[in-house]
């Protein structure tokens, strides 16, 4: 491997972002389907400058968006909530490079980013059958709280305070 490079996605990073999300389907734990996460969402992500990749060698090997309407406000448990909290979502490693610590040094990244625009918080939602994901969160100092329905799925909410 060499050195990973993590990045604001563009349009040229949208067919190979596209091909590790429907890789990662079927996976223990993912809750994505064929449709979901869907080109548009990617496309949307893209526009807004809220898709990050983590590259290495010139191929995407990880991604992560930063959604831009916060949809988990109404949950009712987080510290933190409003302007300066942003929810992290598809968050996903290539399968080939599994076990190297990846998703939390992207994350990590992806935090160093957000506190630079104020962000004092971020939210996800996780399956609770997605124990590796789990691990992650919890090595990086997440809260976890309640399960809760959402989108045809139960889910797990957890806030990292940054």
């Amino acid at each position: 491997m060499s050195e990973t490079v993590f990045r604001r996605a563009d349009a040229s990073d949208k067919p190979e972002v596209l091909a590790l999300y429907r890789s990662a389907v079927g996976r223990p734990g993912c809750t994505w389907d064929d449709a979901y996460p869907s080109e548009a969402l990617a496309d949307g992500d893209i526009a807004a400058g809220k898709l990050y990749v983590l590259a290495d060698g010139g191929h995407i090997i990880g991604a992560v968006s930063v959604v831009r309407e916060n949809e988990l406000d109404g949950i009712d448990c987080w510290e933190l909530r409003g302007g300066s909290c942003r929810e992290i979502a598809r968050i996903v490693i290539s399968a080939a490079y599994s076990g190297r610590r990846l998703s939390a040094v992207m994350l990590e990244q992806l935090f160093e980013v957000l506190r630079g625009e104020g962000c004092e918080s971020v939210h996800i939602l996780v399956s609770p059958h997605n124990i590796p994901a789990r691990r992650i969160y919890d090595r990086l100092g997440f809260t976890f709280y309640g399960r809760y329905g959402m989108f045809g799925h139960e889910f797990i909410a957890a806030e990292k305070i940054l």
